[in-house]
């Protein structure tokens, strides 16, 4: 039987904060992120045990779980990830992109990347349509140990592509950065994350919203 998990609205001013934070911290995707989005317009959330008040999630940056047998963080990507999904399946040309340590030289990543592009020599992982679950978990988990930043965006009605293994241009980096509908940022002590949805998004219409297992 799955944890039930349950949203909660987060401090506007101190979440927004929190963000612009961490995405200082990042490279060229997050820098765009920052320049191309209007935090203000949008909402954060996050989605924890139920068993969990909001006193318990004011500090976003310490553990909300009290011992190390509390660790929810495998269910609590699982539930990410099947929202992840039901979006990538149903918006076209839509992609799932996080950050990562990785660079191209000198030394290649101890297992093959399926989808990945690059740009200024760094590795950008990305989830697509065709990806499923576990592809979308191995995403946030090979992502950036901290900060962890990943967004869900698209290419729709544009001519642009973004193919496995491509290098991509600033233009197509900064088209993704201002089409990015909702960012996952690793919070809690990297055992879970929050989420800013842009004002009138459509991840609000595929199961990001409401109490869910």
């Amino acid at each position: 039987m799955s944890l039930r998990m349950k949203p909660f609205h987060l401090v506007q001013k101190e979440a927004i904060e929190y963000i612009q934070q961490e995405l200082s911290l990042g490279w060229s995707f997050s820098q765009k992120l920052l320049w191309e989005l209007d935090f203000s317009k949008g909402d954060v959330i996050t989605f924890l045990p139920s068993f969990l008040s909001e006193s318990d999630i004011l500090n976003l940056r310490i553990s909300v779980f009290k011992t190390a047998q509390m660790n929810f963080r495998e269910d609590i990507e699982n539930f990410i990830a099947k929202r992840v999904y039901t979006y990538l399946a149903n918006i076209p040309n839509s992609f799932f992109i996080t950050e990562t340590l990785m660079s191209k030289e000198p030394v290649p990543p101890k297992r093959p990347l399926r989808n990945y592009f690059l740009h200024a020599a760094r590795i950008y992982l990305f989830a697509d349509k065709s990806g499923n679950t576990d592809e979308i978990k191995s995403v946030l988990i090979r992502s950036r140990d901290y900060p962890l930043i990943t967004c869900l965006t698209s290419l729709l009605d544009t001519k642009l592509l973004l193919r496995p293994g491509d290098t991509v241009s600033d233009q197509l980096l900064q088209e993704l950065a201002k089409r990015t509908e909702a960012l996952i940022i690793g919070a809690y002590d990297a055992e879970a994350f929050i989420i800013w949805r842009k004002t009138h998004s459509v991840i609000s219409d595929y199961h990001i919203k409401g109490e869910s297992n």
